[in-house]
């Protein structure tokens, strides 16, 4: 007789049932399932334990590591079907990660050999968002509408600022002429990447508290 519940719920003879053991003339062997160790427990290459996230390479970092490619800006985008006040609010934040980011990588270069061997450069960079000629000609004509997209990202703020001191020292006709040109154009054409980046944070006041 079978025992009532082995058969069905393992799919295996009892071991102790005589009747099976007389049929079959010996006792199945159990099959035990292999066991699969847990994958935190098998030790890693040491080769890919010390690769830095950010710096892509094996630590330490020593002083022939192209830091230049930790700090020099990515292209920009030029999504102009983003409104300007998103992308201006965009910059201001892509502008203070990356600041925080070089001072990261700066701080690295310029920390002597040998270097600790997890210490890792910035994050990658991030692309600025590109401002149409026309956009900043507006802002250069308007204070209120710089003031109503305050803050300004600090590459943004420097070339309006550049572009009133044109004015005001007397060569304001060809900068006139020359946004002219540009609203010909219907603000097809893109600018380029308004000033290069500062290792500081954006500036938050609106463009006439920045000049006094």
């Amino acid at each position: 007789m079978t025992s009532s519940h082995s058969s069905h719920s393992t799919g295996l003879n009892n071991p102790s049932d005589s009747s099976l053991t007389a049929q079959s003339g010996e006792l199945e062997p159990q099959i035990i399932p292999p066991s699969h160790p847990d994958e935190s427990t098998i030790p890693q290459d040491s080769n890919e334990r010390n690769i830095l996230p950010n710096a892509g390479i094996r630590g330490p970092i020593t002083d022939n590591f192209d830091f230049e490619a930790g700090i020099n800006l990515p292209d920009g985008i030029t999504w102009f079907e983003l409104p300007l006040a998103v992308r201006i609010r965009e910059n201001v934040d892509i502008e203070e990660f990356n600041n925080n980011s070089i001072l990261k990588t700066i701080g690295v270069k310029n920390t002597p050999a040998p270097r600790p061997i997890d210490m890792d450069i910035g994050l990658p960079l991030k692309p600025l968002y590109y401002h149409a000629d026309d956009e900043v000609c507006d802002l250069i004509d308007s204070e209120a509408l710089c003031t109503l997209f305050a803050p300004l990202p600090a590459t943004l703020l420097r070339e309006v600022v550049s572009g009133r001191a044109l004015l005001k020292k007397g060569t304001g006709i060809e900068l006139q002429a020359s946004r002219d040109k540009t609203r010909e154009a219907n603000g097809s054409i893109c600018s380029r990447l308004l000033g290069s980046m500062e290792m500081s944070h954006p500036v938050e006041q609106s463009l006439g508290e920045a000049r006094e």
